[in-house]
């Protein structure tokens, strides 16, 4: 950068090679942006395994929306249970996954 800070950032650009750098938190913020709206509370959540990584939020509308990653190299399955109602996926290595309950 310009400052010589060499910070990271979700879009980075070298203007000397003319190339734009688009890093993964640039997609996790569209990710969370999508889904979690304006007003929304994040609530607890909790986790088995240290393998995945979980944050829940209630928005306005009253939905409850889970956002997980999985940053490993492994498929790894995940149960989210809210209110009564259990859901069950496969996590893909390397994945984000967004679990609404309406």
């Amino acid at each position: 950068n310009h400052v010589g800070n060499f910070c990271d950032s979700p879009i980075m650009a070298d203007v000397n090679k003319d190339e734009v750098y688009i890093h993964d938190s640039y997609y996790y913020i569209g990710h969370f942006s999508k889904f979690v709206k304006k007003g929304a509370r994040r609530i607890g959540s909790s986790k088995w395994t240290s393998l995945i990584d979980t944050v829940s939020f209630e928005n306005p509308d009253g939905s409850i929306v889970t956002v997980v990653l999985n940053a490993t190299d492994y498929s790894v399955p995940v149960s989210v249970y809210n209110d009564g109602e259990m859901i069950n996926i496969s996590t893909c290595p390397h994945s984000i996954y967004t679990i609404i309950k309406s």
